[in-house]
């Protein structure tokens, strides 16, 4: 239980009805503290502290004894919270708060755990942390946030499997994890059940690209999940044979390069990459992977060309302006390497390469 939390017992005057709900003064209260203040003082309760206290404790133990009493304390307390906090946890989500963002719907999933449009909330919380986490270079706690994603979307499709929001999203979750099968199944899926035309055309779209380049290949899924679990051999083997058959998909390049890249074969990653180019791939994780190899092998020029053309797709993309350090290092300026890792730290505080850099530099 959170430290900053007491619980409180009410007097027997004290109970009440409150819009068809009985106050019981045998069910002790939850209160958090004020911040700054090390005990609790009766004179600062208010109904705002006990509620904040109950939310805490139904977003991280949704087994505690008096659960079911909060949720209905809360409702009748308060009975647009939901619908007031969802809208905070979709503004905090957006500023990248996401710590924040992410315990509201927690929070809010434990006073109403079969709240499908609150799942998905927070699987895309999930989502965006992991894409930023991707920015700042941090690969592990990446794969981190998709995996707390995925469970998100399997618990809301074993919830209710006919919800299309919940295929829609899971579409392009996986999508973005070029898992393609997945994809192609969950928007296919979304075509038959949802009612939206927009969305399901720009579904049916996503699916007529992966089936004419082959995508939901096997083969190609079996590559990626090799080399993004680290054996790197067996997924550069796979991706090869994917490529004997697709030679003009970039997506087979590219997947062949980040592994070449990974495995620091940087020479073969660099080529791969071109390849990808050539086939017309232009994202910022192309540009900045062929970056990272063209550093590796010496080619500053075109190390620098590409994190240009990537900054100017995305200027608050960290891992940008990381490699722009590590590129100004590599030519011997360290005044400008410190000033993007800076640059990088402010656009994401946590990032710890930019924290590593910028002491090794002091």
């Amino acid at each position: 239980m959170d430290d900053n939390i007491i619980f409180i017992k009410l007097t027997e005057d004290m109970k009440r009805d409150i819009n068809g709900f009985t106050v019981d003064p045998a069910v002790p209260l939850p209160v958090e503290k004020l911040p700054g203040k090390a005990d609790y003082d009766p004179n600062d309760l208010s109904w705002e502290m006990i509620i904040a206290a109950m939310l805490k404790i139904l977003a991280y133990d949704r087994d505690y004894k008096h659960a079911d009493y909060y949720r209905q304390f809360i409702k009748a307390v308060k009975p647009d919270l939901f619908k007031e906090m969802t809208q905070v946890g979709i503004f905090k989500a957006g500023n990248k708060d996401f710590a924040i963002a992410e315990e509201i719907f927690l929070a809010l999933e434990g006073l109403e755990p079969d709240d499908i449009p609150n799942m998905l909330n927070l699987a895309r919380v999930y989502e965006e942390h992991a894409k930023t986490l991707k920015e700042s270079g941090d690969e592990c706690c990446e794969e981190e946030y998709n995996d707390k994603a995925y469970e998100i979307y399997k618990k809301a499709l074993a919830k209710d499997p006919l919800n299309a929001d919940t295929h829609f999203y899971a579409g392009a979750f996986f999508l973005n994890q070029s898992n393609y099968i997945k994809a192609k199944e969950h928007l296919s899926d979304y075509i038959s059940l949802g009612d939206n035309e927009e969305r399901k055309a720009a579904a049916q779209d996503i699916i007529d690209k992966l089936e004419s380049h082959d995508l939901a290949d096997t083969m190609f899924k079996e590559a990626y999940d090799f080399i993004r679990m680290d054996m790197l051999d067996k997924g550069i083997e796979r991706i090869k044979e994917f490529i004997k058959d697709h030679e003009d998909i970039w997506n087979g390049w590219f997947v062949l390069g980040w592994g070449y890249r990974k495995a620091g074969h940087y020479k073969e990653g660099k080529e791969a990459f071109l390849k990808a180019q050539e086939y017309g791939c232009d994202t910022v994780d192309l540009l900045v992977e062929l970056a990272a190899c063209c550093m590796e092998t010496g080619d500053l020029d075109l190390a620098e060309k590409c994190l240009k053309d990537a900054l100017f797709k995305d200027g608050e993309d960290s891992r940008i302006l990381i490699n722009f350090g590590l590129l100004c290092l590599k030519k011997g300026d360290k005044e400008q390497a410190k000033s993007f890792f800076g640059t990088a730290l402010e656009l994401d505080p946590e990032n710890k390469y930019a924290k590593k850099y910028l002491e090794e530099l002091k």
